[in-house]
């Protein structure tokens, strides 16, 4: 913000950064021990990539 100020004017710049920093409280918060994991070894993992064998693709098979 420093070197680009006129951005504090746009709405979209302002919108992001105001989720940024309700993100950034709530990780700062200590999680009280009843919503952590009772297993510490489990963990959550996502999708980065599905591959479609390209004689299927176009029928929809990737979408969610």
């Amino acid at each position: 913000m420093l070197a680009h100020p006129w951005l504090v004017t746009n709405p979209n710049f302002r919108g992001r950064l105001s989720t940024g920093a309700r993100a950034l409280k709530r990780r700062a918060k200590p999680q009280p021990s009843k919503t952590r994991l009772t297993n510490p070894k489990l963990r959550h993992f996502g999708i980065l990539a599905i591959a479609v064998h390209p004689q299927r693709q176009g029928l929809g098979i990737g979408n969610c």
